[in-house]
């Protein structure tokens, strides 16, 4: 598949499906995989609170984003995205290398579904077991409302095209659907 060079942020809540999508994209793309959750739990690992190992994990992601960029590969950035400043580094960013900027959200609508992907992977020590349960470092950001529906900070999406999958679909339409975004940008 012949695409433009660019910068793919991939959100979504954790068990959406993202770091399975991306895994398999890359056998269809020539493309760096960063996982925020990888770098945040780095700086875990090292005694970093919380808050500022989330903002290890974004600066340390969108910096070696960039350096891949500059170097000539694809990059898919693997990470929930709830603030708006990152969107606005991923199009800067582009906009700075002259590379094509792309979004897309995973969604697991099934609220079941999700919580058995939690329980079943393996996590990052910056990953959730589930949604009353957060990482040993972490405040519970995942709270229920006044109906007991668990409610997960929104994500926050780019001005220009994005696209949103359903994961409850079979991987393989997933990565055709991601796919044909990608050529489309």
């Amino acid at each position: 598949m012949q695409t433009r060079q660019f910068l793919l942020q991939l959100a979504g809540t954790s068990g959406s499906g993202k770091s399975s999508l991306t895994l398999q994209l890359i056998r269809h793309l020539s493309a760096v995989i960063i996982d925020y959750d990888v770098i945040k739990s780095a700086a875990l690992e090292a005694e970093i609170d919380w808050d500022h190992a989330g903002r290890v994990g974004y600066g340390a992601a969108h910096a070696l984003a960039e350096q891949c960029l500059q170097q000539g590969w694809n990059v898919i950035l693997d990470s929930p995205c709830r603030f708006p400043m990152i969107v606005e580094r991923g199009m800067a960013m582009c906009h700075r290398t002259g590379t094509t900027y792309g979004f897309i959200e995973c969604v697991l609508p099934d609220e079941q579904a999700l919580r058995q992907r939690m329980s079943s992977r393996p996590r990052q020590r910056s990953q959730r077991i589930d949604f009353a349960t957060p990482p040993p470092d972490a405040p519970n950001d995942a709270m229920a409302d006044t109906q007991g529906m668990i409610q997960i900070p929104p994500t926050i999406y780019p001005t220009t095209p994005w696209l949103q999958i359903d994961t409850r679909q079979p991987l393989e339409i997933c990565v055709q659907q991601a796919l044909a975004y990608l050529q489309g940008l």
